[in-house]
């Protein structure tokens, strides 16, 4: 009678079913399946430092997320023949966090969808003959002249600092293009320009750099930049004349590649110079 054999015993090591949560204003816990615990202040200070790098890589990918939606949203604008106010202020809300290239990859998934660049217009784009093909991407976008006009002047007040890098200060509404008779007339409401932030001191130490005026720069870094001083090796021995080398004595035209040849022949004989200036004389092979 055969007896049961036992289960095999797992060697993997039990997890706790319970995960401990920790608090991301304190810094203090993480969500994870390790028990965190630090045994120094500088673990400490690391930990802190990988969960504030963790939760910008967090708002990071939910802006960029946020972007794509509201790329896929607006690409289906507007719902009717005419954008309804709720429409437009969708739009100028959610252009406030695009970039440049956000702004066109909008009008390009607008263009496969068969709309207008514009997000306001609901027309098709115009096609371009076979005379320009180098307007086609200029041309092709847009219904009008007009709406290209519209969408550039956006495009325009859109900062190219990624949303997540941006001050909170820094969400400057955009305005609409009010048409070309409106701007003529109208000279108290200019394009808003994107504003650098002043560097002038950073200039000032980025052109010290390119001068190697070290002393003139205060940076801790600048000061302890090895300092070399270059000076010119001077000639100690004046130049020898090529007549005094060690072949003046010789004949340098019997030299072959700076070997001088003991034995030189002389006709059928072949005469073999000694060191003692003796020379031995040696048959006709």
């Amino acid at each position: 009678m055969s007896t049961p054999q036992p289960q095999p015993k797992s060697i993997l090591k039990k997890t706790s079913s319970h995960t401990t949560t920790l608090d991301a204003d304190s810094s203090d816990t993480l969500t994870t399946n390790l028990k965190i615990k630090p045994k120094s202040d500088a673990e400490r200070k690391r930990l802190d430092t990988a969960i504030q790098h963790a939760h910008l890589i967090q708002e990071q990918k939910a802006i960029i997320l946020k972007t794509l939606n509201s790329i896929e949203e607006l690409s289906d604008y507007p719902s009717d023949s005419t954008a309804s106010a709720s429409e437009t202020s969708a739009f100028l809300s959610a252009m406030v966090d695009f970039q440049p290239s956000d702004y066109d990859a909008l009008i390009e998934e607008r263009h496969v969808n068969g709309r207008c660049g514009y997000t306001l217009c609901a027309n098709a784009p115009r096609k371009q003959g076979p005379k320009a093909p180098w307007l086609k991407n200029k041309v092709e976008n847009w219904c009008s002249d007009d709406c290209a006009k519209k969408a550039l002047y956006l495009k325009a007040q859109l900062s190219e600092t990624p949303a997540w890098e941006r001050r909170a200060g820094d969400r400057t509404p955009l305005v609409l293009y009010a048409g070309a008779g409106a701007v003529k007339t109208t000279s108290s409401t200019p394009l808003p320009l994107r504003q650098k932030p002043s560097s002038t001191a950073n200039n000032d130490r980025d052109l010290a750099y390119e001068r190697g005026e070290v002393d003139r720069v205060a940076d801790a870094k600048m000061d302890k930049v090895i300092r070399a001083e270059v000076r010119e090796n001077s000639v100690i021995s004046s130049v020898m004349p090529p007549t005094t080398t060690r072949f003046a004595d010789s004949d340098v035209h019997d030299l072959i590649e700076g070997y001088q040849p003991r034995g030189v022949q002389q006709g059928n004989r072949i005469t073999i110079k000694s060191a003692g200036g003796d020379s031995d004389d040696e048959d006709e092979a």
